[in-house]
């Protein structure tokens, strides 16, 4: 093999390892929420499922890094087509829901306010226990323009996983291509 096959399979290897803390930071963050949850009694069914959906997520984006690595390692060209294909639909699924989200947010962003008021109406200790942080902190960590600056990096964040996503499917098909050719051989 040459030394463009080598460096594509460290690229998608790489790519893969970085799927797997993205995936495990996904389960990390829908196993605190869920145990966050859990301390509001009466929030209702409403907004218990969204901390599954990243614990699922993370779960998910974890088996497609394994099919990743393991297409990488072994070249195998069922796995890298499983992985270049999870992740396109990964990367549409993104770009849909980042749509949907500029187009209904108001709209979500006011049904869950509406739980959460009714919430917090009924149980004063929850309101204490959720709002207490923030409102000492004035709606981030320091100030409230710490906020402002941590929904940027998130963002940023987003925008840096949808590259990798990309390269990591143009590695993946390339690697494929330069399988089969040397199979051919």
């Amino acid at each position: 093999m040459g030394c463009g096959v080598g460096f594509l399979k460290f690229l998608l290897i790489g790519l893969c390892v970085l799927y797997g803390v993205i995936a495990i930071a996904f389960s990390a963050a829908g196993i605190y929420l869920i145990v966050q949850v859990q301390k509001v009694p009466d929030l209702g069914d409403a907004a218990k499922w969204a901390p599954g959906l990243l614990v699922a997520i993370g779960i998910f984006l974890g088996v497609v890094a394994t099919f990743g690595c393991a297409g990488a390692v072994t070249g195998n060209r069922c796995l890298l087509i499983i992985f270049a294909t999870s992740t396109s639909a990964i990367l549409a699924a993104a770009f849909i829901y980042g749509l949907t989200i500029l187009v209904v947010g108001t709209q979500m962003t006011n049904l869950m306010l509406d739980v959460l008021i009714e919430v917090f109406n009924n149980d004063q200790e929850a309101a204490k226990t959720w709002l207490g942080a923030i409102e000492t902190a004035g709606c981030g960590l320091q100030t409230a323009n710490k906020m402002l600056e941590s929904s940027k990096a998130i963002g940023g964040c987003c925008i840096a996983l949808a590259i990798v996503q990309v390269f990591a499917v143009i590695g993946a098909y390339m690697l494929m291509s330069k399988s089969a050719s040397y199979e051919r051989v």
